[in-house]
């Protein structure tokens, strides 16, 4: 649910709001959600300041719904929540209605999420051959928007359309385990970890 607090019902009663739907068939029952946004500007990296200034940028800021029996986390453009609440403020949107905006990303063995600006970082742990810690960068920024888009002509004239979606996703191996881990955060170019190290008695 969005809040207004700029724009009001005629009898200045309440604060418009916009409630903004999940499927009742695919998420019906879920009762632990957990709302990811960034709590501050995002300052930019060279590379970004070339196509958005970030800082206080709606346009450039995610936010995530993970929905936790669902093992599955639902990314918006703030922006894009925004503009439906003015436009329809007051109203209840469906899942039909907004879901076409979102990105679905699985967080089954994600310990730790957390969004900066345009990308959102997932820390897992793996067994397995591949056993270590893990973490996936998810980029929506508008270069990675520049980078999946072609030109295409048809009889008015030459357009530019993406392709996919605008998301590019690179895994980095860790060098630490992330079930010692009992406290991360984040900000854009950096991690803050709180490690627990228990000794352990020989048997």
């Amino acid at each position: 649910m969005l809040i207004n607090t700029e724009q009001t019902p005629v009898d200045h009663s309440t604060l418009t709001q916009t409630t903004f739907h999940f499927d009742p068939r695919e998420h019906l029952g879920e009762v632990t959600v957990r709302l990811h946004l960034d709590r501050g500007g995002h300052k930019p990296s060279v590379e970004e300041a070339l196509f958005a200034p970030f800082y206080q940028d709606a346009s450039q800021r995610m936010l995530a719904v993970e929905l936790i029996s669902y093992k599955a986390a639902f990314v918006v453009k703030a922006e894009v929540l925004l503009k439906l609440a003015r436009e329809r403020g007051g109203a209840d949107l469906e899942w039909e209605e907004w879901n076409a905006h979102t990105t679905e990303i699985q967080t089954r063995d994600t310990k730790f999420l957390w969004v900066s600006g345009p990308r959102v970082f997932c820390i897992f742990s793996t067994g397995g051959p591949n056993w270590g810690s893990w973490m996936d960068v998810h980029d929506f920024s508008s270069r990675e928007l520049a980078r999946r888009m072609e030109t295409v002509t048809d009889s008015e004239s030459r357009r530019l359309v993406p392709v996919g979606r605008p998301r590019s996703v690179v895994r980095h191996r860790l060098p630490w385990d992330a079930l010692a881990i009992s406290f991360l955060d984040g900000g854009h170019d950096s991690i803050v970890a709180l490690m627990v190290n228990v000794s352990r008695s020989p048997i």
